[in-house]
């Protein structure tokens, strides 16, 4: 699917409030405050609540699991009428109504130059008209970016592109449809597949020492990973969950 832009930049504008700053859309450009209704610090309190909100929970009831989706709805609403407001929801509205009429996509590019609001998970924008999480929506993309000094490359490459998948289910995750994530990507990439412009290639056993083994044969141009992620805030940093030797997570 080809997307139109509808890029954004959030900044720092007069007495300290945030603007948005819509530099190129298909509907028109404009810019307004960012309408956060939360301090620095409550932000900061709301964002902490948001990643606990977030770590995986092993055996939720499904009172908590629909307790956890409001609070993420909730909190995703926010930030949708935080950004997307007064005239820019009117600019994204008409954006996305042109897109669908042209049979395309429309890309929601955020450029955050003030780092406290670069740690909010936008990818949580939820819009309660239409009952879906932007980044789950088939019409609209959301992707972040930074200005650079200078023009972007494309990176040169002959075909095919290799694309090494790896689908991890240790044991005592929540289990993963392994047959049916892997015939999604084959049915995705068939198409540049056979026309020799991609190929695939499964990891036989998702541990770390065959991955590193199918790392040094490469060259691989994309790692497509299905499985479980976590964060270990000892370490302050994420992972992602591979297999043991027993069959365990590690």
């Amino acid at each position: 699917m080809e997307y139109q832009d509808f890029e954004l930049e959030i900044t720092t504008g007069s007495a300290g409030a945030y603007q948005v700053n819509l530099l190129r859309a298909p509907a028109g450009e404009t810019r307004q405050e960012l309408l956060f209704g939360l301090s620095d610090d409550a932000l900061r309190h709301k964002l902490a609540e948001i990643e606990e909100a977030l770590r995986y929970k092993a055996r939720l009831s499904s009172a908590a699991q629909r307790a956890r989706l409001a609070q993420l709805q909730a909190f995703g609403g926010s930030l949708f009428h935080a950004l997307i407001n007064d005239n820019l929801k009117s600019l994204y509205d008409q954006s996305r109504y042109i897109c669908k009429e042209r049979g395309q996509g429309l890309r929601l590019k955020l450029r955050i130059d003030v780092p406290l609001l670069a740690a909010v998970p936008w990818e949580l924008l939820y819009d309660p008209r239409h009952d879906e999480f932007l980044a789950t929506s088939r019409q609209v993309s959301i992707v972040r970016y930074a200005a650079l000094p200078r023009p972007a490359q494309l990176l040169a490459n002959k075909p095919p592109l290799n694309v090494l998948g790896v689908v991890s289910a240790p044991a005592g995750l929540p289990p993963l449809d392994v047959a049916g994530e892997k015939q999604k990507v084959e049915q995705a990439l068939q198409p540049l597949v056979s026309k020799g412009l991609a190929a695939l290639t499964w990891l036989p056993v998702a541990d770390w020492r065959a991955l590193l083994r199918a790392m040094h044969r490469g060259p691989w141009h994309v790692l497509h990973y299905v499985g479980h992620s976590d964060f270990d805030p000892e370490l302050d940093e994420g992972y992602l969950s591979l297999v043991n030797a027993q069959g365990g997570e590690e």
